[in-house]
């Protein structure tokens, strides 16, 4: 399943990586597509809440609750995992 990763850090022992080696992102996960979607989520949320826009809801609408859900444990991560 994750063989790219193993090769990619074969790779990465023997030198270090450059653009060629990392494997393509998916065509809905081009950073100009996320912008388009979410510059258009941004536009719906100013004219639907203009006094009160929120950026939480136009991701929402743009990315989908996998990718909050993924920016939230991003964000709790660090309350759980003890530092010393």
């Amino acid at each position: 399943m994750f063989k790219f990763v193993n090769m990619m850090m074969d790779i990465g022992v023997t030198r270090q990586l450059d653009f060629q080696d990392l494997v393509p992102l998916p065509c809905e996960l081009m950073p100009s597509l996320c912008h388009t979607a979410l510059l258009d989520c941004w536009k719906a949320e100013m004219n639907k809440h203009y006094s009160d826009p929120s950026l939480f809801r136009a991701m929402y609408h743009a990315y989908g609750w996998p990718y909050l859900r993924l920016g939230l444990l991003k964000v709790l991560i660090p309350f759980f995992i003890e530092t010393r």
